[in-house]
C-alpha cells in the first residue's frame, strides 16, 4: 500500500502520536515504526472498547510528555539540507523519515551518478552515502567528488552494513569523513548530525 509513503510524508510536519489500524495484521516492520515514532499499530477488526483504550493510552502519553527544547526544535527548525544516496526504497523511506523528524530537508539519489548530478544543482550541508549501489557505488562517487575540488569541506558519511576496520579504512581512503553502520537508530543519526551539522544557537 501507499501507507508508509504517506506516513513518512506526514511525520516531519507533526509530532502527535499516530495510530495505524491495518487489515489482517499487516504491520509495518520495526525499523519503519521506530522512524515514525510515536506510532502504535493495531489489527482489524478492532472493537470499540479496544480502540478507546488505545486512544486513551496514546493521549495520556502525549499529555504527559514534555519534549526537551532540543526535541521541539527538531520539528520546527530547518537544520540541514541532506543528500541521501541510497538505492533501496525501504531504506530511503526510513532514513528520510528519521532525517525529517530531526529537522532536515532530504534529496534522494539512487546511485553515485545521480548524487553527482544533484550536487551540481543544489547546495547540501551533508551527504549520506551508501557504499554498495548499482551504476556507481559510493566509493567511486566520493572519489569523484573529492577529486573535483569543488566541495572540499562537504561532509560525506558512509552508510555501510559492514563496520569492520578494513571497511572503515576503505571509506576514509575514498574521501569519506565518517561512517554510520546500518541498520542505525535515530539516536545514532542525531549524534552524527550533532557532529557534522550542529544546531546553531
Amino acid at each position: 500500500t501507499d501507507c508508509p509513503e504517506c506516513l513518512f510524508g506526514l511525520r516531519p510536519t507533526i509530532s502527535t502520536p499516530i495510530l495505524l489500524v491495518t487489515a489482517y495484521g499487516n504491520f509495518m516492520p520495526g525499523d519503519q515504526v521506530n522512524a515514525l515514532a510515536p506510532l502504535q499499530q493495531k489489527a482489524r477488526p478492532l472493537s470499540r472498547h479496544a480502540l478507546y483504550q488505545t486512544l486513551q493510552q496514546l493521549l495520556q502519553k502525549e499529555g504527559g510528555n514534555h519534549p526537551s527544547t532540543h526535541s521541539r526544535r527538531s520539528f520546527v527548525l530547518h537544520r540541514a539540507q541532506v543528500l541521501l544516496v541510497e538505492d533501496n526504497p525501504v531504506n530511503q523511506l526510513v532514513a528520510k523519515g528519521m532525517l525529517g523528524k530531526l529537522g532536515c530537508d532530504v534529496v534522494i539519489a539512487a546511485h553515485g551518478g545521480e548524487a553527482l548530478s544533484q550536487l551540481e544543482r543544489n547546495n547540501f550541508d551533508l551527504v549520506l552515502m551508501d557504499c554498495n549501489m548499482p551504476v556507481m557505488d559510493g566509493y567511486e562517487a566520493t572519489r569523484q567528488i573529492r577529486q573535483s575540488g569543488r566541495w572540499p569541506e562537504l561532509p560525506i558519511v558512509a552508510l555501510t552494513a559492514n563496520a569492520m576496520p578494513e571497511e572503515r579504512e576503505r571509506c576514509r581512503a575514498a574521501g569519506m569523513n565518517d561512517y554510520l553502520a546500518k541498520p542505525f537508530r535515530r539516536e545514532e543519526l542525531e549524534a552524527l548530525l550533532d557532529t557534522w551539522v550542529p544546531l546553531k544557537t
